[in-house]
């Protein structure tokens, strides 16, 4: 397993009597191996990922809008704490994305997230390792394709641990774009600072962006 910032993976005294169960908050990528009597299950608020033999990532933050659980190998079976009895069978490269009602600020709110999705996931053609967005987190990456700058500003500071407020809540809206990879937090302010004509400082280590 791979634990990505800001995130916490704990399990307790039954693991691996009956079955291989985890809680995690945050996100983090597995690598199961195949052990039918004692399946592997992933617990978050939101949703249970039960998986034999599998390679998948999870991403499941108490304060964003939405959790998912992306599906590279294997086979796992989803099902949701807020509809009983409701499961779904993932296939591979498939990813689900369940709505998180109270994940974020009604300033980048997305009203037209649906409940529960499935959508298809594809391998990154140009990167060095084999990899989808969903995992490039591991190799350091960080990818942000017309994302609300108020949820790039979320990222970044689990990303870089840190504290970052933003003075201008209409930046909050502000659609960006950009691939980052080993760099400081200094060099990526800087890249949005040319490219959304913002302006930032630092006091007392907290990060402040304003016009």
């Amino acid at each position: 397993v791979w634990v990505n910032a800001g995130s916490k993976l704990t399990y307790d005294h039954s693991f691996g009597i009956k079955t291989r169960s985890v809680f995690l908050t945050g996100e983090a990528y597995f690598e199961v191996a195949k052990d039918k009597a004692h399946p592997f299950i992933v617990h978050t608020s939101l949703m249970d990922i039960r998986a034999v033999g599998t390679a998948f990532n999870v991403r499941s933050y108490a304060n964003e809008k939405s959790a998912e659980a992306t599906l590279l190998e294997g086979s796992v079976e989803v099902e949701f704490k807020r509809k009983t009895g409701e499961k779904i069978i993932l296939k591979p490269m498939e990813k689900v994305i369940v709505k998180n009602a109270g994940g974020e600020s009604a300033e980048i709110k997305e009203n037209d997230l649906p409940e529960i999705a499935v959508v298809k996931v594809r391998y990154d053609s140009l990167a060095a390792v084999p990899t989808t967005q969903e995992t490039q987190w591991m190799q350091d990456k960080l990818v942000f394709k017309q994302v609300k700058f108020g949820i790039i500003i979320k990222e970044l500071e689990q990303h870089y641990n840190t504290r970052i407020i933003v003075r201008d809540s209409s930046l909050l809206n502000r659609r960006l774009s950009g691939v980052f990879q080993n760099e400081t937090l200094a060099e990526v302010l800087e890249t949005f600072k040319l490219a959304a004509g913002l302006k930032y400082k630092t006091e007392d280590s907290v990060v402040i962006i304003f016009k």
